[in-house]
């Protein structure tokens, strides 16, 4: 017969070049893992950074495309203002035009109405006097 306990094995922990290489193993996936999703990450912020200068070149266009706005708005209203007072000069103008020539019209009629009037008593006075004729 055997002793004792020689008819079992004792519970024995797995080899230490197995528990080596396992966590070997383990150290290269995590190792992996991480320079991949750290060149991810790079790429991420590379891209981050261009959409940044896109968003910032974008800005500024768009201030430079404001301030020419704010320009031109400005220039147009200079411009509109120089029209309306060239306008108000022409309808000044244009409003002593036509009262000059009411004026010379209205002392044309004068005018004619004192020719008309003496011209009249012209007739009357030689009407008056073939009258007293022509008895």
């Amino acid at each position: 017969m055997l002793g004792l306990g020689s008819g079992r094995r004792g519970a024995r922990s797995p080899p230490l070049l197995f528990l080596l290489l396992a966590l070997g193993a383990c150290l290269a996936f995590l190792a992996l893992s991480y320079w991949v999703s750290s060149s991810r990450s790079a790429e991420l912020q590379a891209r981050v950074v261009a959409l940044d200068a896109k968003v910032r070149r974008a800005a500024v266009d768009l201030s430079t495309t404001e301030l020419q706005k704010h320009q031109l708005q400005l220039q147009l209203q200079s411009q509109l203002e120089g029209h309306k007072d060239k306008v108000g000069q022409l309808e000044l103008l244009r409003r002593q035009q036509v009262q000059a020539e009411a004026r010379i019209c209205n002392e044309e009629k004068e005018a004619l109405n004192k020719n008309i009037t003496s011209s009249t008593r012209i007739i009357q006075t030689l009407q008056g006097k073939d009258i007293l004729h022509s008895f």
